[in-house]
């Protein structure tokens, strides 16, 4: 993906838009489909329920940032993400992954050392550990292994 271009997203698929902005479709699999225009943004904010606000401000395709999501075509293999600090490169990571993990899946993490991926990669304020959703991994330390309930596993 180029720098500055806006990503072409599968048809139907959600268009990501961070909180507050003035255009965009905001999804979350608690709530429909929500369009964000300037003349109706606190009208259909003041429609949703204080659930469904809650897992709007929780969702991931709410706060990401066009350059943080994956590629959009199916054949990819490798994804770089290349940025400076604060990109949001392990929250994106980490996000994706989330939801890659699915039973049997197998995953490497990959950092310059073991205590670089276990510190940022893993319990860092960005990492695994920290995502708000759902099913949250337990790290074993002396295996060096992360596991989530549904099977699948990083190293």
């Amino acid at each position: 993906m180029t720098t500055g271009t806006t990503p072409q997203t599968p048809q139907g698929a959600p268009t990501p838009v961070p909180i507050g902005a003035p255009l965009g479709r905001l999804m979350s699999s608690d709530c429909s489909s929500v369009w964000r225009e300037t003349s109706t943004a606190r009208a259909a904010w003041a429609a949703l329920s204080a659930a469904q606000r809650r897992a709007l401000r929780r969702s991931w395709l709410a706060q990401a940032t066009p350059a943080q999501l994956p590629p959009a075509a199916d054949d990819w293999t490798t994804w770089l993400f290349l940025g400076g600090r604060g990109a949001g490169k392990t929250r994106a990571g980490a996000e994706w992954l989330a939801a890659e993990a699915t039973a049997g899946g197998r995953f490497a993490l990959v950092g310059p050392s073991l205590h670089d991926v276990r510190e940022v990669m893993i319990e860092g304020p960005s990492g695994l550990r920290s995502l708000l959703r759902g099913d949250r991994p337990t790290y074993a330390a002396g295996r060096r292994r992360l596991s989530w309930a549904s099977g699948a596993e990083a190293y």
